[in-house]
């Protein structure tokens, strides 16, 4: 469960199916990334590009089950853990974009997920909000949909303090907690450290993300292969 601007939630239906793509590529990254067959890949969200790769799996598997799951306390928003969420949607970015560039006739699946889960999770609020989103899948300017992307993420982030991480860990402790004051930001939004595991302990928590994105991911037997 996710303390969101909306409440307390648990994504379900398309923004679901939408998210657990996302965190099943997000995470093949990642383990490609450290098992030396891919490049490393950046993000574009700071927070989450400086952790190492186990912190990276760890906090992307705590931010899917409480998204994905009603297990466990909800989570309250934290530097680290809405970082992962930016992460996500920063992956659904790459791939719509990834998806447009290739241009292959009839590929609009990632588009199609996004525009069903916008037309979902933004139904409550009227018609109105509706009319601001791509007219359809096959809309082909990228900046359309990274605009249709921020929407959706607003569903799930109160804002984006994340990015201000840097800026905090540079700066007088008695200033820093004066920016926060002004800012609204939670004393302890910064100081949630991520969490972490052996590279021994790698293979249960990738079989744990599988489970929670198995109704887009490879059922194959074989516990060795994550994704």
């Amino acid at each position: 469960m996710w303390n969101t601007p909306q409440g307390v939630r648990v994504l379900t239906g398309a923004e679901a199916a939408l998210v657990q793509d996302a965190v099943s590529v997000l995470a093949d990254f990642v383990h490609e990334e450290a098992s030396g067959y891919g490049a490393t890949f950046k993000h574009g969200i700071a927070l989450f590009d400086q952790l190492s790769w186990t912190e990276r799996l760890t906090e992307l598997d705590r931010v899917a089950t409480a998204l994905l799951t009603a297990s466990g306390p909800v989570f309250q928003p934290s530097a680290v853990h809405e970082a992962v969420v930016g992460a996500i949607f920063s992956t659904v970015e790459s791939m719509v974009h990834s998806e447009i560039r290739c241009d292959e006739p009839g590929d609009q699946a990632w588009r199609s997920q996004v525009l069903a889960a916008c037309h979902e999770s933004l139904a409550h609020k009227g018609a109105e909000a509706i009319e601001c989103l791509p007219v359809s899948s096959s809309v082909s300017d990228p900046g359309i949909w990274s605009d249709t992307i921020e929407v959706l993420a607003d569903q799930i982030l109160w804002d984006r303090d994340y990015q201000l991480a840097g800026d905090f860990l540079d700066t007088d402790p008695e200033k820093a907690a004066l920016i926060r004051e002004v800012l609204g930001i939670d004393d302890d939004y910064f100081v949630d450290a991520a969490q972490d595991v052996s590279e021994q302990s790698v293979d249960p928590l990738l079989r744990h993300l599988r489970q929670l994105t198995q109704d887009h991911t490879d059922e194959s037997d074989d516990d060795s292969v994550p994704f």
